[in-house]
């Protein structure tokens, strides 16, 4: 009989920092557990994000920036007002974690940036909205059954009721309504803008954010039979909130992803209230409705080659970059030695602060107190305004680490001085 194999042993057998003993304990215990092998796979994946992603002290975080910065005669982007504004977190986490959106982006491939704002265009009186960022080729057609066209920065096309928009395996693109609202559409979809408040989902997923008024999102699936009939779902979402919606076989799916509760008005006119987090799907062809829950993080990853066209002050950028920073300090404190991170130096510190900061650390405070232990020890002069902030932390045992990291960095001031 074997004995059970935990995460921090199979931490120690991925980087041989166990005897041959243990090593062949683990290796018993793989052959017989597929779940054992599942983690060790999952292991060794984050270890290559770490070994990827994270960002040695020598990097130069600006000249990163300075690359991903508009082009200087590139004008200020033109769109329908939007009357919202949010608190900024300090400029330290952008700058690192959009290092670090960088090198995600690597991965997603190629990205060729089509929008280049004309420097004459104006939205045209007749329009209900306007496309305002893409990534790829994006195509639209202005009457039912006619044919598609490719849409260019270089021409604009005026976004009227009734118009077809579709973007193919490789394209996003983010739409401005007439209502403030904002429509993200992923690979493979495709909508129609019935009026600014009114959309049509025929394929994909979308992401909405209502703006002034509710926003109807109708789901539909066409019949096998004849091309010309329909099934179709709608929910009713309240303004100023954000959902994201998506077409999955027999059901149209929608998921809370605001930071606070919204209610939804179904096809039968009943309302139903969802927590961030949580879906609802209703089926095309019985009356079922079904919820659960889903990660936000992951399934809103695929708006990041959008974001990252933001300018460097953008507030919905800079909040989603500080969650992914946040995520992974999280999985480092889950499933990394105390010693491997230390090894790391100051850059092992950032991902910590972040998960420090972010209300899904207060759940475990445990943990919490522990990364803090490190950040103690690592945090860089960078971060001080974040130890301030830290320093008043409700958690006696957090706030005092974080005075301790200020004591350290005072110390350090003369020692860079000589």
């Amino acid at each position: 009989m074997t004995q059970p194999i935990s995460n921090r042993d199979l931490s120690a057998y991925l980087d041989g920092e166990i005897s041959p003993a243990e090593r062949l304990l683990v290796e018993l215990n793989l052959a017989k557990d597929p779940q054992l092998r599942a983690s060790l796979d999952g292991l060794r994946e984050l270890d290559n994000l770490l070994r990827s992603e994270l960002i040695p002290p020598r990097l130069d975080v600006e000249h990163l920036l300075s690359q991903m910065a508009r082009p200087e005669n590139e004008v200020k982007e033109q769109r329908f007002e939007l009357g919202t504004k949010r608190q900024h977190r300090s400029m330290f986490y952008f700058g690192l974690a959009s290092a670090l959106a960088v090198s995600l982006l690597l991965t997603l491939g190629n990205w060729e940036r089509l929008l280049q704002r004309g420097t004459q265009s104006e939205t045209l009186p007749s329009s209900i909205a306007e496309i305002v960022r893409s990534f790829g080729s994006i195509e639209f057609r202005t009457q039912p059954g006619g044919p598609w066209e490719v849409w260019t920065s270089a021409t604009l096309v005026p976004l009227e009721a009734g118009v077809s928009i579709r973007t193919p395996s490789d394209s996003l693109c983010e739409i401005i309504t007439q209502q403030a609202g904002t429509l993200r559409l992923n690979r493979g979809t495709e909508l129609v803008l019935h009026r600014p408040d009114e959309v049509e989902l025929r394929r994909g997923e979308l992401w909405c954010e209502t703006g002034d008024s509710p926003l109807i999102v109708r789901g539909t699936k066409r019949l096998e039979a004849t091309r010309n009939d329909s099934n179709q779902v709608q929910f009713t979402c309240p303004q100023n909130v954000r959902v994201q919606c998506r077409i999955e076989s027999d059901v149209l799916r929608l998921g809370c992803v605001s930071e606070t509760p919204l209610t939804v008005l179904l096809s039968d006119q009943q309302e139903l209230a969802i927590s961030p987090g949580e879906w609802v799907a209703c089926s095309f062809s019985v009356p079922q409705t079904v919820t659960g829950q889903f990660d936000q993080v992951d399934e809103t990853a695929w708006q990041l080659p959008l974001l990252m066209q933001r300018s460097a002050g953008d507030s919905e950028l800079h909040d989603f970059l500080f969650v992914l920073l946040a995520r992974l300090g999280q999985s480092k404190m889950q499933y990394l030695y105390e010693e491997r991170i230390r090894e790391l130096g100051p850059p092992g510190a950032l991902p910590l602060i972040a998960f420090v900061q972010s209300e899904k650390s207060r759940t475990n405070p445990e943990t919490r107190q522990r990364a803090m232990r490190i950040v103690a020890d690592l945090a860089p002069e960078s971060t001080r305004p974040d130890l301030t902030r830290l320093s008043y932390d409700s958690d006696a045992v957090v706030a005092g680490y974080a005075n301790q990291a200020i004591a350290r960095l005072d110390q350090d001031i003369p020692k860079q001085k000589m």
